[in-house]
């Protein structure tokens, strides 16, 4: 399995939409914003147990 296709526009594992998912945007915009901040996610998962999402953005102070 490709977990990058997680960060695809309108990607879903829902059949259909509801009030709170089913788009497939939620992801996908996390991902561009990470990206915009020269950041990068990690996906750590075992199947049927759990997935966990990390994010490291660079931190530059001034």
């Amino acid at each position: 399995q490709k977990l990058t296709t997680i960060f695809m526009d309108n990607f879903s594992t829902r059949d259909s939409v509801d009030l709170y998912s089913g788009r497939g945007v939620g992801l996908a915009a996390v991902h561009a914003e990470i990206g915009k901040l020269g950041g990068k996610i990690k996906i750590d998962t075992e199947v049927g147990q759990y997935t966990r999402f990390s994010f490291v953005v660079p931190y530059e102070q001034q």
